[in-house]
């Protein structure tokens, strides 16, 4: 059985319920579309700036105002520091981390030097799979944080599973789907993101 078959064996064992998408063998992810109402009821959270969801007619202009990477930097900035440290924190209490990374697979790679320091631009040659165990980048925190960061400025699919701690974080933009295994608690995610100003929202509610 080849290395993406074992590991996507061993996502599917822990995230039981959830339906992932295969079309794209070597980078899979899981369709929320197609799984089942039932599990997303308990086991789907997500990370946000806000507690609550925005109305429809909500001043959405806030946003481009204060978190536009574009627009301001120093505020967007700001903002992203508090997801990185969130999430990378929560990653450090796991010893079993699985990466589903879209970098590796992007086609527009000579983009992305638009939002990356040429330093994190290098860390990112040590990725050589879009499917991986974190030991295979030497648990280097650089390289997913430099991950982190595409995924945060929408240049970039990433998920990083916890299999020990049964808990997935899905980053895009300012945001984190956030899911959880038979077994998942919920607890350590919402005790560093509250600590970090952000908050944990049940998003099967908000559906």
């Amino acid at each position: 059985m080849s290395k993406y078959n074992i590991l996507k064996e061993k996502l599917k064992k822990i995230f039981v319920g959830f339906y992932f998408d295969e079309e794209f063998e070597e980078c899979p992810y899981i369709d929320l579309d197609k799984t089942d109402k039932a599990v997303l009821e308990k086991r789907y959270f997500g990370v946000d700036s806000f507690p609550m969801q925005m109305k429809a007619n909500s001043a959405y202009g806030v946003l481009d105002t204060f978190w536009d990477l574009e627009k301001d930097k120093t505020r967007y900035l700001k903002q992203e520091d508090k997801f990185l440290r969130a999430l990378l924190l929560i990653m450090s209490y796991s010893d079993d981390i699985i990466i589903s990374d879209g970098y590796f697979c992007n086609e527009r790679k000579k983009y992305l030097k638009e939002v990356l320091y040429k330093k994190e631009l290098e860390y990112l040659k040590k990725v050589k799979a879009s499917l991986f165990h974190f030991k295979e980048i030497d648990f280097d925190y650089d390289i997913i944080s430099s991950l982190m960061k595409l995924a945060l400025r929408e240049r970039n699919n990433l998920t990083v599973y916890m299999i020990d701690l049964e808990i997935a974080l899905d980053i895009n933009s300012l945001y984190s789907n956030v899911y959880l295994g038979l077994n998942g608690n919920l607890d350590i995610v919402k005790y560093i993101c509250n600590v970090e100003g952000l908050y944990i929202r049940d998003r099967y509610l908000e559906e």
